[in-house]
């Protein structure tokens, strides 16, 4: 148990240390049992393959909004932690730090719960669960693409298309 709470999440680097090593804190048979029916469910359900697969999805979406959005300056990101960059000009990058926040309060409203990130706050942050579905990905994109309509029209950007 690690503060009070039984480990949820395992990060393995490497492929050796699979089953093998297990750091925790809580130092109990009970903590290590979790830890062991965690990885059980994350290799039975390949939720290591879904959540690449999902992941690619957003962001092929994601590159297909910046197409659309003059406000997504860059995505990047791997599996399902993805992020978007929003910049008041792609030149100068400027970040649109107030911008992003206006989304994540609509995308809350809708509730969507992506969070604000970077040095300057304006990277939009998704953090799902491994189970984050296709049709989750799509409900995101989907309203991704209205908010960010909205605001650039609000704010006065020059639609792309």
């Amino acid at each position: 148990m690690a503060a009070s709470r039984f480990v949820s999440c395992v990060c393995v680097l490497m492929r050796v240390l699979t089953r093998v090593f297990c750091v925790q804190y809580g130092g109990n048979p009970v903590s290590g049992a979790v830890a062991n029916a965690v990885m059980d469910v994350i290799e039975d359900e390949q939720l290591q393959a879904h959540a690449h697969a999902v992941g690619n999805e957003l962001l092929d979406g994601y590159r297909e909004l910046m197409k659309r959005h003059i406000l997504i300056g860059d995505v990047r990101g791997s599996g399902l932690m993805l992020g978007i960059d929003l910049v008041m000009d792609r030149e100068t990058r400027e970040p649109a730090t107030d911008i992003a926040g206006q989304l994540i309060h609509r995308m809350k409203d809708a509730f969507i719960l992506v969070s604000q990130d970077g040095p300057a706050n304006n990277v939009i942050k998704l953090k799902p669960p491994m189970c984050f579905s296709s049709d989750d990905a799509k409900l995101l994109l989907g309203k991704l693409d209205e908010f960010l309509g909205d605001l650039e029209r609000e704010n006065g950007f020059k639609a792309l298309n």
